[in-house]
């Protein structure tokens, strides 16, 4: 019985990374995605990873010491899937601004994916993103990088929240440039659309072009996002990978 103490007490830090890492990750963490799932997925990763140790088992003579460990790992957990989700995140605040520039942000609905409030623009890139990510298999590299994590930090060692910190930091800013990126080329249209209609209603008044500015520029934004959605999508995917990979 003793024996099991060790083992039980190591499933319960990896099962604890895991958990938090796939209830804060793109993709994994989505509402659309069952409670039942995710848990079973980290289960399922808490048992191969157990067998794969090759560090020895932490030791834990109390309770202190048992809370210090999970808190530990699921630090290391939440650290590696926000890394990932503020990327993800980009393309959701990027079509945010890109809509009210359009004309596209106007009507909110219930995010299906994380049950927040957002846009129909954003959500059919974010799907768009979806599709790709699982094209790509990005959410099985996640799996992997997590796996992974268990050889570069193994559970009982103390992590150096500093090195996580920065981590974070760097990818906050770099997703906030990613969000330029994406967001600027159709926002650009945007007004420059905006001020043409303008112009040409100040030269040609008897156009009435008030009365139907809003539907030329509303199809305008429709017309834009055809041509450059899948390419933001593909961008900020491409983006999740090189953070996984690098």
């Amino acid at each position: 019985m003793t024996d099991l103490v060790p083992q039980l007490v190591a499933f319960l830090a990896i099962a604890a990374r895991a958990t938090v890492l796939l209830s804060t990750a793109p993709l994994l963490s989505m509402t659309a995605v069952p409670a039942r799932v995710r848990l079973a997925i980290a289960l399922t990763i808490s048992f191969v990873a157990l067998g794969s140790l090759e560090t020895p088992l932490p030791v834990v003579t109390g309770l202190s010491d048992l809370i210090a460990l999970v808190s530990s790992e699921s630090l290391i957990g939440i650290s590696i899937g926000l890394v990932t989700r503020v990327t993800f995140e980009a393309l959701s605040a990027a079509a945010q601004m890109v809509g009210l520039s359009a004309g596209l942000g106007y009507g909110g609905m219930v995010d299906p994916f994380y049950g927040g409030q957002s846009t129909a623009l954003s959500q059919l890139l974010v799907i768009v993103a979806g599709m790709l990510m699982i094209e790509m298999n990005i959410h099985g590299d996640l799996i992997a990088w997590l796996v992974d994590s268990y050889r570069r930090w193994p559970p009982g060692t103390p992590p150096d929240p500093s090195i996580f910190a920065q981590a974070l930091i760097e990818q906050t800013l770099s997703s906030f440039l990613l969000t330029v990126r994406l967001a600027i080329p159709l926002a650009v249209v945007g007004a420059v659309g905006t001020v043409l209609l303008g112009v040409c209603g100040r030269i040609v008044p008897k156009l009435g072009l008030q009365n139907v500015g809003f539907t030329v520029s509303l199809l305008g934004g429709l017309w834009a996002l055809s041509e450059a959605g899948p390419g933001m999508a593909t961008i900020t995917v491409n983006a999740i990978s090189e953070v996984i990979h690098g």
